[in-house]
């Protein structure tokens, strides 16, 4: 009840494959309202199979929304969005943007398309491309995912401090930096499955919380 999200794994790992109910947690990116991306799935082949996907403008915000969690910490992500913006110039912006900012996702947007262009030479929507280009924020962001990228060291999960700075950053109005906070604050499977306790002691696990980030 309190993530959006299974994981599953094996080889010690190396393969994980996540069963998603929602896109991101709500406090993370305001409700995607997933009963509409159902609606709006679109069929595609798949090794000679017709299965049912989310449309090309939902998965485009998905991706965005998601590298933006993790720090973009993998080229892959990025190009995944970069491939979309090569390969389907029908996208309807104006429909992909009203999502973003129902969400409070726009500046995860901003910060997919900056990157998909300046690593991977991506096109930019001709009606967004000055508003990516000129938010000083955004590419400092850029700049931070592609020094971690191209660092030339093994790769390092971001610290704590890091990520907050980076999330904080990430949300264009206080509101939704409280939001973050909120989603940093609120207990995890993790946190759950740390300590098992009975139901009148689940406020307990708000107390742990802060103690378990520190740790990590």
């Amino acid at each position: 009840r309190s993530q959006h999200n299974l994981t599953l794994s094996r080889e010690q790992g190396r393969m994980i494959v996540e069963l998603h109910w929602e896109v991101a947690p709500d406090l993370f990116a305001t409700s995607f309202q997933a009963e509409q991306l159902w609606e709006r799935l679109e069929p595609i082949n798949l090794n000679n199979f017709a299965v049912r996907s989310l449309s090309a403008e939902d998965l485009f915000l998905a991706l965005c929304v998601h590298g933006s969690k993790h720090l973009w910490t993998r080229l892959a992500w990025i190009c995944d969005v970069a491939e979309i913006l090569q390969t389907r110039k029908d996208l309807d912006w104006e429909g992909v943007c009203a999502q973003a900012l129902f969400t409070g996702t726009e500046r995860m947007m901003f910060l997919g398309l900056y990157l998909a262009h300046c690593l991977l030479d991506a096109p930019l929507p001709a009606e967004l491309k000055s508003r990516v280009l000129s938010d000083r924020t955004i590419a400092s962001l850029a700049r931070e995912v592609a020094a971690a990228l191209f660092s030339g060291t093994e790769p390092v999960l971001p610290t704590l401090r890091q990520s907050f700075g980076f999330n904080i950053r990430l949300r264009q109005t206080w509101r939704l930096r409280v939001r973050y906070c909120r989603f940093l604050f609120k207990p995890t499977d993790g946190d759950l499955g740390a300590v098992n306790l009975p139901g009148p002691l689940t406020f307990v696990y708000y107390i742990m919380r802060p103690f378990r980030l520190l740790r990590a």
